[in-house]
């Protein structure tokens, strides 16, 4: 089953968002640990667009991702400590064909 773009999601508690390849601006509106995001059927250098509503955090290479997912890689974290974003923030990922990497955080 495919998602309007732009449909508010709510974030697997085991930290996982499910994406679709013609769902790219996808609106976070409940949750609170990102880990991972699924890669199937990306492409290497696919974008993926995640309008945070709400305060989460974010982890950094969160180890041992599940079946069908890659974690996510951001510029600014340090360790696996990733930031806390408040409400209404973009984050802009792209998939490098083993992780989804941080493009941009606004």
């Amino acid at each position: 089953m495919g998602y309007t773009p732009g449909s508010p999601v709510a974030l697997q508690s085991s930290g996982v968002i499910t994406a679709t390849r013609n769902w790219v601006g996808v609106i976070v509106a409940s949750g609170s640990n990102l880990k991972f995001i699924t890669v199937s059927p990306w492409a290497i250098g696919s974008k993926v667009y995640l309008s945070l509503n709400i305060g989460i955090t974010i982890t950094n290479n969160a180890s041992s991702p599940p079946a069908g997912t890659a974690s996510i890689l951001l510029a600014t974290a340090s360790g696996s400590k990733g930031p806390t974003t408040n409400g209404n923030s973009l984050l802009i990922l792209y998939y490098d064909g083993t992780n989804w990497r941080e493009e941009g955080v606004f």
